[in-house]
């Protein structure tokens, strides 16, 4: 027969106690780790549409997508008028293997209908809208490699690479920028 000491009894008492508390909590007292989904599909008001999520799906990866690891789906998308005609403009990124690498990522920009108006490589996060405009549309504040870079448009696209692109100050960039987009990725 085993015997409990005194000591021991309490001791195991505090613990089982202890235990029963911890696994009894209300979910309002218990603290939640927030895990970050990359499933998630970037907010839009109800009469945009999704076009990022279409064209990753049926331009970036046809017939694949599925088949891609959940990592390698996450993107960042928004929906901003660049030319101020009153429609929205799709800008997304990939953030995988495929559109990043050292050299930053690529940004991809998607007309009012969702059709393929161009893309930036070499680019990082966040994006600069600009109250600045070249040819009718904002420019773009990125940054390549360390350096803060301005895309402006022109020959129908912007800056198709971010490294030759006009090199600009920060002081520049905050001068100029109205809004801050595609933040969720920035490094």
């Amino acid at each position: 027969m085993i015997t409990i000491s005194k000591y021991s009894k309490s001791l195991l008492i505090i613990c089982l106690c202890f235990f029963y508390f911890s696994c009894n909590t209300s979910p309002t007292n218990q603290q939640t780790v927030s895990t970050n989904k990359i499933k998630e599909i970037p907010k839009t008001s109800k009469k945009d549409k999704n076009y990022a999520l279409d064209y990753i799906k049926k331009k970036l990866y046809p017939g694949t997508f599925d088949k891609i690891s959940d990592n390698d789906k996450r993107y960042d998308a928004v929906m901003v008028d660049l030319n101020d005609d009153g429609k929205k403009e799709t800008l997304f990124s990939m953030i995988n293997p495929d559109y990043c690498g050292s050299g930053g990522c690529t940004l991809f920009l998607l007309s009012d209908k969702g059709e393929f108006r161009g893309k930036v490589t070499v680019m990082d996060f966040p994006v600069g809208i600009s109250k600045n405009k070249t040819n009718g549309w904002k420019d773009l504040y990125v940054k390549s490699g360390k350096q803060q870079v301005v895309l402006q448009f022109g020959e129908g696209e912007y800056t198709t690479n971010a490294s030759m692109a006009k090199k600009a100050s920060l002081e520049e960039r905050k001068a100029s920028v109205t809004k801050e987009v595609l933040t969720k990725f920035a490094r």
